[in-house]
């Protein structure tokens, strides 16, 4: 898969966002309020050379997603990169710091929502950091306090609020958006025999640390 296409209808071209590239929405039902395309013309063709890319996300005219170009190179074989919707450009592209060499997976993109990107080394059953980034720029944010264990075939889903809740292999955890607030998360019911359990990823007035590093 070595090109993006995208047919869309021009009046509808941010008219829904995908925050999720799972399901695209809380739910992660795959359900859009949008109808379309209603015709074949090609607005765009570009994006990087790819072996394949992993589903994008959307929030406005922003396009975000992991493109593998070296399927053997786990650390170094995969970019984010952020599409403009209108015109294709390129806006950035980012790759995620390598935290635990031993373990770490591919850069990959997981949501979208109020200007930033969420993305992780996790998801191939190892733990890694949760990054924020900013969506009009790829600058890093925040890096998450505790590394998660979320799988690849999942998204994070969004309270209403905006805040993250992450689903992993042992617990469902909620993350703060901002790195100025604390997680304020209520406890959560006790959940059937054998489900996930939940916890806040805020042990004092933050919960992530600035971190900066992006490649325009």
């Amino acid at each position: 898969m070595r090109l993006l296409l995208l047919l869309l209808f021009p009046a509808l071209l941010w008219a829904a966002d995908w925050n999720a590239g799972t399901g695209g929405n809380p739910q992660r039902n795959g359900m859009t309020s949008e109808f379309g395309p209603d015709g074949s013309q090609i607005l765009w063709n570009e994006s990087l050379p790819s072996q394949f890319a992993q589903p994008a996300v959307i929030e406005g005219n922003i396009a975000v997603m992991s493109r593998t170009f070296n399927i053997v190179d786990p650390l170094h074989g995969t970019l984010m990169v952020a599409h403009d919707l209108e015109t294709g450009d390129t806006l950035w592209t980012a790759e995620l710091p390598v935290d635990f060499p031993a373990t770490d997976w591919r850069s990959r993109v997981l949501a979208i929502r109020d200007g930033r990107v969420y993305a992780s080394r996790s998801g191939n059953t190892n733990y890694s950091y949760y990054y924020a980034l900013d969506a009009q720029t790829g600058e890093f944010l925040w890096q998450s306090e505790d590394s998660l264990d979320d799988s690849s075939t999942e998204s994070p889903a969004f309270a209403d609020n905006g805040d993250l809740i992450v689903g992993g292999f042992s617990a469902i955890r909620g993350l703060t958006r901002r790195t100025d607030r604390a997680c304020g998360a209520a406890p959560a019911p006790a959940p059937p025999q054998g489900a996930a359990k939940r916890r806040c990823l805020a042990s004092g007035p933050t919960y992530g640390k600035p971190h900066r590093r992006a490649r325009r």
